[in-house]
């Protein structure tokens, strides 16, 4: 093949720079990937933190500034609740307290926890924060309700006496009493449970007409009055 004559009198070709062939290079974007801008969805800028798609991890963006290729923690992942309905359904809403929520000022004050698979069978019965009644309270997660220390559901063996604490009133013409224990110690109860009279003309579970001091509170729970002394 023939060659050009170069400037410095030898033969020779001239070399030609090319034109780019990224698809890129004509858009005004970036991240750019062959050809498309990507949304701001997938794009973020090199080193920033941001929340992980879990909503309970974070992330740093890369030099890339692809979300995709961002460094996430890998934490276990919590979800507040305030009841089963706020779950998936295999798990229960866990109350640390064990009180169902009673005493915070949020309906969203559990977490949700995987259901228990297995439980040690029988036990002194125990109530769910909706009523429920089961042996004890593992059973009680197993069907995906937590315990509620204070009671508030019907006995299996008569239907007619709901439970209260450790004994069980009359919901005809009883309250339950739930008196908190000022004495600290390995073997001290936390509460003492007992049967007061219900207010007369006063319904099961109104607490609109039940006259109460500084300590004491009461609630509804499961359509059972409870009056709650914070004091010994």
């Amino acid at each position: 093949a023939g060659c050009e004559l170069q400037d410095n009198g030898e033969c020779g070709w001239t070399i030609v720079q090319c034109p780019s062939t990224d698809p890129c290079d004509d858009l005004d974007c970036w991240p750019c990937v062959d050809g498309e801008c990507l949304p701001e969805d997938e794009v973020c800028e090199p080193g920033e933190m941001f929340d992980a798609a879990d909503g309970c991890n974070t992330c740093e963006c890369p030099d890339s500034g692809l979300v995709a290729e961002a460094a996430c923690t890998e934490m276990a992942c919590t979800t507040a609740c305030g009841s089963a309905s706020d779950c998936e359904p295999n798990e229960f809403c866990d109350f640390s307290s064990d009180d169902c929520g009673l005493w915070l000022n949020t309906t969203m004050g559990g977490i949700c926890q995987t259901r228990p698979e297995t439980c040690d069978n029988g036990g002194p019965g125990a109530c769910g924060c909706d009523g429920t009644y089961r042996t004890n309270d593992c059973e009680l997660q197993g069907v995906g309700t937590d315990y509620q220390k204070y009671g508030g559901c019907l006995e299996p063996v008569s239907t007619a006496r709901f439970r209260c604490g450790d004994t069980i009133c009359d919901p005809g013409t009883e309250r339950c009493t739930i008196s908190m224990n000022d004495v600290a110690g390995e073997d001290e109860p936390e509460f003492y449970s007992s049967c007061s009279p219900l207010v007369e003309d006063c319904a099961q579970g109104d607490c609109s007409c039940i006259n109460l001091d500084f300590s004491s509170e009461c609630f509804n729970i499961n359509g059972h009055t409870f009056v709650i002394n914070q004091g010994g």
